[in-house]
């Protein structure tokens, strides 16, 4: 079962009574308060609650000598100065609230050491709620850190809430509890954006978009058809994304996705979720939206997309099925076919090799023939071409396991695909 863990940091400061947020009660420790504030008393046994101090916090703030402490600004000795410790206690919460020593953290082996040590307080499945109103110095910039890392290492930890008592904001004693939870967020959505931009991966961008809109939809006084679009938009681009990584040349081909993505972007006037705005320019030129008006064009697109994405024997794949694709349009033969796909392949094969001899090409003469004297097939580059991808596409889907040709290095394969790209577009889209 996922614990609730809390997560605060305690200083050394003389901390002076007040009302936090809307809990009601009057305390020393933006701890006790947040507590409250998350619910934390209706929390079960399972959970558990971290308080991070220093030797110094500890004696000062944690457990207080008899309730004294000097105010050595004021100049006067106060009596009545209770720790975090006994406060806690004396919430009666359900969970034990362990305090963890660190040190002060002032140099990087320091660091390091209150890094581990929190993250070591941590498990699978995890949802934290976090306060940093005494994290002194750059601790609340660690723990940011540290919580997308644990994101990564650790399965399903989820930061649940983040938080600041803004003490110095306060009127008549009431100082208000700060969201921060969107700086968590924003560094979700940079990680997503950049997964999807950099890698092709679109799932968390989709999942980001879908939880930052759903409350706003729930809404009435915040839902409009910007929103709708903007899912719809989000939802596409994972659509696109896993028919280009799978190879799902017939969506490829009618390019429906990419049109459905037009349609939605230009329909969205104002993008609300601001995480959004810079990201959508950026993802409507890498699918290139503009350049859709042709099958070949949609699969040298896709190709290209694949091949910045470092997807290259997708990018190959689709490349060459595009190309075959083309011809089996133009000659009327049913691109779902394998055998009239056959066709135009054993066509390029008689133009690289001059002759087939096979049954197969036999029986299929005529509409071989018809292929061959297809206009594109008098260009020698486009045969070159063809036999150059076939056998590329060949050492990468057998692993580089042959003898003739030798296998590739690495260098040549990722030079030749980005090249084979470029030529196919000079041969298909020579106006582009």
């Amino acid at each position: 079962m996922a614990r609730k863990v809390f997560i605060s940091v305690l200083g050394t400061g003389i901390y002076k009574p007040c009302i936090y947020g809307d809990t009601g009660i009057t305390t020393r420790f933006i701890q006790e308060a947040t507590l409250l504030s998350i619910g934390a008393k209706e929390w079960s046994s399972d959970d558990t609650g971290i308080v991070l101090l220093t030797d110094y916090a500890r004696t000062t703030n944690w457990v207080v000598p008899d309730n004294k402490r000097f105010d050595k600004v004021n100049n006067v000795e106060i009596t009545d100065y209770c720790g975090l410790k006994q406060r806690i206690d004396a919430l009666g919460l359900p969970f034990a609230v362990n305090d963890i020593s660190i040190p002060d953290g002032k140099n990087e082996e320091e660091m390091w050491t209150i890094f581990t040590t929190l993250f070591d307080q941590l498990k699978d499945g995890d949802k934290l709620y976090i306060d940093l109103t005494h994290a002194f110095r750059y601790l609340p910039m660690l723990v940011l850190v540290l919580t997308n890392y644990a994101k990564f290492l650790l399965n399903a930890v989820t930061v649940k809430s983040m938080t600041y008592g803004n003490y110095e904001s306060r009127e008549d004693n009431i100082a208000p509890i700060v969201d921060l939870l969107p700086i968590a967020a924003l560094q979700d959505w940079t990680y997503a954006a950049a997964d999807y931009l950099n890698n092709g991966y679109a799932k968390g961008l989709r999942e980001m978009t879908e939880t930052t809109l759903r409350p706003l939809m729930k809404d009435e006084s915040t839902r409009n058809r910007d929103l709708a679009f903007i899912r719809s938009f989000s939802s596409t681009i994972e659509k696109i994304s896993n028919e280009r990584i799978m190879c799902r040349g017939i969506g490829i081909v009618e390019g429906k996705n990419v049109d459905s993505l037009i349609r939605a972007a230009n329909q969205i006037e104002e993008v609300t979720v601001a995480p959004l705005k810079p990201v959508i320019d950026k993802i409507i030129s890498s699918v290139n939206t503009a350049d859709n008006d042709s099958d070949i064009q949609r699969c040298i697109n896709a190709a290209q997309w694949c091949n910045d994405k470092h997807l290259y024997q997708q990018a190959i794949t689709i490349l060459q099925e595009g190309i075959v694709s083309f011809f089996c349009k133009r000659h009327h033969l049913n691109i779902n076919d394998r055998v009239e796909r056959g066709l135009v392949n054993t066509a390029f094969d008689r133009m690289i090799n001059d002759d087939d001899p096979s049954q197969y090409a036999q029986d299929n003469s005529s509409k071989i023939e018809e292929i061959q004297t297809d206009e594109y097939f008098s260009n020698k580059e486009l045969i070159n071409l063809f036999s150059s991808i076939t056998n590329l596409r060949n050492d990468y889907n057998h692993a580089g396991f042959r003898d003739k040709p030798e296998p590739q290095r690495v260098k040549t394969m990722t030079d030749n695909i980005d090249e084979y790209i470029k030529t196919a577009a000079r041969i298909f889209l020579p106006n582009k």
